[in-house]
């Protein structure tokens, strides 16, 4: 699966519909057997939504990335600077790194799914198909 999961912790504000629950972990792309254990788990398949005020992502990237946060801060020459900065991979170079600094909760009510090919469809069905079964 080309996924990642999140492992919720303790609740930080409990409701029926949407608690807010603390991030224990980050599990970036697991192998399938790995995933079935998680979903058992009742972890969250990470739809990579995220919402947060713009001064967090920073405080979080200067946390994880700080090397790349003083490049943005020092280059005027936006076009330049993002042809020549390292690709960073935010899942696993930030936030699997700070769990703690995250919250998380379920979405059922958006229905967003990001499967982007063919082949993820035919995984994810494959998977739901093979979960439900178990």
């Amino acid at each position: 699966m080309e996924y990642g999961w999140i492992e919720p912790g303790r609740t930080l504000v409990d409701s029926r519909v949407n608690p807010l629950l603390r991030v224990s972990r980050f599990w970036e792309k697991p192998t399938v057997q790995d995933a079935e254990e998680l979903h058992r788990r009742e972890c969250l398949w990470n739809t990579f939504v995220t919402i947060g005020y713009a001064g967090a992502f920073v405080e979080l990237l200067q946390a994880t990335v700080p090397r790349l946060t003083r490049l943005l801060g020092s280059n005027p020459d936006v076009d330049r600077l993002y042809q020549e900065i390292p690709a960073v991979d935010f899942s696993k170079a930030v936030l699997s790194r700070i769990p703690e600094r995250l919250i998380v909760m379920r979405d059922s009510a958006s229905g967003w799914t990001d499967l982007g090919s063919p082949r993820r469809v035919e995984d994810a069905r494959s998977f739901v198909k093979e979960s439900v079964l178990v």
